[in-house]
């Protein structure tokens, strides 16, 4: 199989500063941008719902993004400062979760969507060592606020 590489320029890919304690329906975030491209806003709100989606299942199962159905993104063409992010369960199957989300800077100004969550096994495709270890250790320093290494 042939590896692809991809070089995001920064240096890691958690794009979410931290997070306050989930309720089992939505859970909410801080994310600080400095001159980011929008699509860092996307990502860092499909990585909150897809922590959110894993902590729901006690970090049994891998979470991934699966879609985007509708997406407003912000009047600038770059995110400065800091949001509150917010990912809200709208429904769900047995194999995906929709979520409402969204992100807004203290003047109220804001982005958001629709995006669905999957989830699949840990198996060949997405191994649970180290996937599932990485996650909750993830989900644990974005919650006590400490750094992940």
């Amino acid at each position: 199989m042939e590896t692809i590489e991809i070089n995001t320029g920064l240096d890691g890919f958690v794009m979410v500063d931290r997070i306050l304690p989930p309720a089992e329906e939505a859970i909410q975030g801080m994310k600080c941008f400095t001159q980011a491209p929008l699509f860092q806003g996307m990502e860092a709100l499909a990585q909150l719902a897809a922590l959110h989606q894993r902590w729901r299942m006690d970090f049994q199962r891998h979470a991934f993004l699966l879609s985007v159905q509708e997406w407003t993104p912000p009047a600038s063409g770059i995110l400065d400062g800091e949001y509150r992010l917010e990912a809200v369960t709208q429904g769900e199957s047995q194999a995906a979760c929709a979520y409402g989300v969204r992100a807004e800077n203290p003047a109220g100004e804001g982005f958001g969507g629709t995006l669905t969550i999957a989830w699949a096994d840990y198996g060949k495709d997405f191994p649970r060592n180290p996937l599932q270890d990485h996650y909750q250790r993830v989900f644990q320093c974005l919650l006590s606020g400490s750094e992940i290494n």
